[in-house]
């Protein structure tokens, strides 16, 4: 198992340094680190992708955090490249290439919502047509969408955890059983500072409504993947949104299945068509600029 922090001649390796160098840094503040109870001085995976990501430095060797390198990354001329390279990683089932062409997308400066709107969603929407002519694309579909859900959470793991209470929450409503889409939501707001709890997939209405009870959130969001029975879902809706309209708490709606019921106008719900959207409209009801960072 990856262990969670590095020590200094480590992350030197990692990124090509002196471990002197390291030393400096630390001591400078440069870099944060902890110390044993040995004495010995350790520093966490998030603080040093942080570091690595804030100073576009380059990763020498990422067997270091798991990883391999890719040598078809080298030279290609923009995001629509990768995303066919992810996709072809994902047709074959190659978990450790996919995870480290994301990752190497991530360390260059691409946060995690770009990374979801630009790589995985096009690659698994055009994975997502094979079972049309092919009854073997549903495998193949279940397989990659597996590889994401790997991938989203190994890069939650080199984020540093959000501190303070949780400020939104949320999933899928039952009967929707992706988990995907409401992990990469969950994940694309932690990387921007935000507190969040993910509930998951299949998530009874009642549920939400006893987690927001019990955790107060400032907003809630439902990823809408799949309605199993329209007219049921639409009277549970309804229930669902008033009760969030009586404690003013706004509600951010995603998914190619909302084009399945009536979205009623309300200035508590807002329409997210991407990652990128829903970091805009959390900011937003926040009451930040669009260009800052998420935090409570």
């Amino acid at each position: 198992m990856l262990s969670q922090t590095l020590s200094p001649k480590e992350l030197a390796q990692l990124i090509g340094a002196s471990e002197s160098s390291l030393k400096r840094w630390i001591d400078s503040g440069r870099i944060k680190a902890h110390k044993t109870s040995g004495g010995h001085r350790r520093i966490s995976i998030a603080e040093a992708i942080a570091f690595i990501r804030d100073n576009n430095m380059l990763i020498e060797r990422p067997d270091l955090l798991g990883l391999k390198t890719d040598p078809d990354l080298s030279g290609l001329p923009s995001t629509t490249d990768r995303s066919t390279i992810l996709e072809k990683y994902l047709l074959d089932g190659h978990t450790e290439e996919a995870v480290s062409l994301c990752f190497s997308e991530y360390i260059s400066g691409m946060s995690i919502g770009e990374l979801c709107d630009t790589l995985i969603q096009p690659a698994l929407k055009r994975i997502g047509c094979i079972w049309e002519h092919d009854r073997y694309g549903i495998v193949i579909e279940h397989r990659a969408t597996d590889i994401c859900l790997r991938i989203m959470n190994q890069l939650r793991f080199y984020l540093e955890p959000p501190t303070g209470p949780v400020v939104g929450i949320g999933g899928t409503p039952r009967g929707d059983v992706y988990l995907l889409p409401t992990l990469c939501a969950a994940v694309t707001l932690e990387s921007e500072g935000v507190a969040v709890n993910n509930l998951g997939a299949d998530v009874p209405f009642s549920s939400f409504l006893e987690a927001i009870e019990r955790m107060n959130p400032s907003f809630v969001w439902l990823s809408l993947s799949h309605i199993d029975r329209v007219e049921d879902f639409r009277s549970e809706f309804e229930d669902f949104r008033f009760e969030l309209e009586s404690l003013s708490l706004p509600l951010i709606l995603g998914g190619h299945a909302l084009g399945k019921v009536e979205i009623p106008i309300s200035p508590d719900i807002h329409i997210g068509k991407s990652m990128s959207d829903l970091v805009s409209i959390v900011r937003r009801i926040q009451g930040r600029p669009t260009n800052s960072t998420l935090t409570e």
